[in-house]
C-alpha cells in the first residue's frame, strides 16, 4: 500500500538485478549440463566394467566346462 515493494523493485532493477538473475540461471544450466555429462561418463564406465566382469565370468564358466569334459575323457580312457 505504501509503495515499498515497487520502490524495492526499482532499486533491484537499477542495480542490474534482472541481468544478475539471468546470468545465474545460465550458469546453473551450464553446470547442470556439465554434471549430466560427467554422470553419463561414469555410467558408461560402470557399464563397461560390468560387461568386462560378465565376459570374465563367461570365460571362467567355459573353462570349468572344458575341465569337466577333459576329466571325464581322462577317466573314461583305458589306462
Amino acid at each position: 500500500p505504501g509503495g515499498t515493494t515497487i520502490t524495492a523493485m526499482h532499486e533491484l532493477e537499477r542495480g542490474g538485478f534482472r541481468g544478475t538473475i539471468m546470468d545465474a540461471v545460465e550458469a546453473s544450466a551450464l553446470k547442470a549440463k556439465e554434471m549430466g555429462e560427467l554422470e553419463v561418463q561414469k555410467q558408461e564406465e560402470r557399464t563397461q566394467e560390468m560387461e568386462n566382469e560378465q565376459a570374465n565370468e563367461e570365460q571362467k564358466s567355459e573353462e570349468m566346462k572344458m575341465e569337466k569334459v577333459e576329466k571325464k575323457v581322462k577317466m573314461s580312457s583305458p589306462q
